[in-house]
């Protein structure tokens, strides 16, 4: 809203059709990770654990099998999309109970890694991983493997190698964005109060987050960790090194391993769930504007807009395939959903630095209407965000690490949503415009929401 009622209609329509990319690209990634990250090592602890060899031969093959990674995940698509189809009452329901149940396992986990120790998981990690190693100190072995394919597990401070270490978090770190939409369903977005709840809540898990990864590299073993997720893992036992995974192993339970990896599985469903509200949104502001067929924002009983779900659902589906059978690495899906999404942040960055001075009676009219030196905080917001944009768009080219060894194919994604939104507003305007209707006054008003 704040791009096409400051900048320009067409601007806006770039804006939303690059997050609604970003989103179903970002669900992509989500559901691989669903699948490849929580799915497969799943089976293939509690297979071990438990001594049941065909869900470890389950694991393996789902690892390798694009069809059955397709299946698997187009499933926790459809279930976060009913979920968000049910009603916003059980939407949350669905979210807060499973991001609930995913934090238990987390804790439990830490607490484990804790109490242990780290002369006590390498006796219990030894002790669960030799009957299938034979080896009676895999622990070191897996260390030592890594070691010997070159990788460095005690690394010195590289400046150059924090680098992209930063674009990573800070690419992951503009996904706080898809908290507006929830913050907008709970319709307290505009509430200050809200905003800095929200805020310390944040500040509160990232803390929660650095202190739980100092103990698992504390009780785990910094050196065992980096060799594990290096590749240093012997094939018997898969290939992730995740808490859950090695807590399981610990424990060496089997009802303890299904109850871990249950807390990992259902987080990831909450996450595209969430991810799903957006591209919704985007359907109904067009609606509203007029770009789009009032059908299309049509809602049930329960509030819902059904059709714009089902089209966000299947949306998504046809990117979770391309991510699937075409994307060369699990890098490039992420890479690709952030680079679109940058586009919308320059675009809001640009917006906040002259919202101030082209809508001023709403801007000092907002909460956020607070001054340094004279000068609107949101235009330093502003200038931050397309500073912030430039950069990731740098290290995301220049390492090869991100995959974009073919860089002219992001060049058609982006500029084909920009293109799109271009079509899109300017297709509309002739259309409207052909039935008496000048659409550039309805960008004159703000909406209700």
């Amino acid at each position: 809203m704040i791009v096409s009622r400051t900048l320009h209609p067409a601007l806006g329509t770039i804006s939303a059709s690059c997050i609604s990319l970003s989103s179903f690209l970002s669900i992509a990634f989500e559901g691989i990770a669903f699948v490849t990250l929580g799915v497969v090592p799943a089976l293939i602890i509690v297979g071990l654990v438990g001594g049941h060899a065909r869900l470890v031969s389950w694991g393996h093959t789902v690892s390798t099998s694009h069809n059955w990674q397709f299946a698997i995940g187009t499933a926790g698509i459809i279930v976060a999309g009913l979920a968000v189809g049910a009603g916003w009452t059980w939407a949350k329901r669905f979210m807060f109970t499973l991001l609930g149940f995913s934090m238990l396992g987390l804790i439990v986990a830490t607490l484990i890694a804790w109490i242990a120790g780290k002369g006590s998981f390498i006796g219990h990690f030894n002790s669960f991983a030799q009957p299938y190693t034979h080896n009676p100190d895999t622990y070191h072995a897996t260390i030592a493997a890594a070691q010997k394919n070159g990788v460095n597990t005690h690394p010195a401070f590289s400046f150059a190698k924090t680098i992209p270490v930063i674009a990573v978090i800070a690419g992951i770190s503009i996904y706080a964005y898809w908290s507006t939409f929830f913050a907008g369903e709970l319709r307290q977005g505009n509430s200050m109060k809200t905003a800095n709840r929200m805020g310390a809540a944040s500040i509160a898990i990232l803390l929660s987050v650095l202190v739980f990864a100092a103990i698992f590299f504390s009780s785990f073993g910094k050196p065992f960790l980096t060799a594990a997720n290096g590749g240093g893992l012997p094939t018997e036992l898969g290939s992730s090194a995740a808490y859950f995974f090695l807590s399981a192993a610990y424990v060496n339970n089997t009802a303890f391993a299904i109850f871990m990896v249950l807390t990992f599985v259902l987080f990831w469903p909450v996450i595209i769930a969430e991810t799903m509200l957006q591209p919704p949104r985007t359907m109904f502001a067009w609606s509203f504007d007029g770009i789009m067929p009032k059908s299309v924002a049509k809602v049930t009983r329960r509030g819902v807009p059904l059709i714009a779900t089902v089209i966000t659902i299947a949306g998504a589906i046809a990117a979770y395939a391309w991510a699937v059978y075409i994307a060369k690495n699990f890098f490039q899906v992420i890479v690709y959903a952030t680079l679109a999404q940058l586009i919308t942040h320059v675009l809001i960055g640009t917006s906040a630095i002259s919202f101030p001075y082209r809508r001023r009676a709403l801007y000092q009219a907002s909460v956020s209407n607070k001054e340094i030196v004279g000068v609107p905080l949101v235009v330093f917001a502003g200038i931050g965000a397309i500073l912030t944009s430039v950069f990731l768009y740098w290290a995301f080219f220049h390492y090869p690490f991100f995959g974009l060894q073919a860089k002219q194919n992001i060049i058609y994604w982006v500029g084909g949503a920009i293109l799109f939104g271009l079509l899109w507003y300017f297709g509309a305007r002739m259309i409207r415009r052909q039935a008496g209707v000048d659409i550039d006054r309805v960008y004159a008003e703000i909406p209700p929401e």
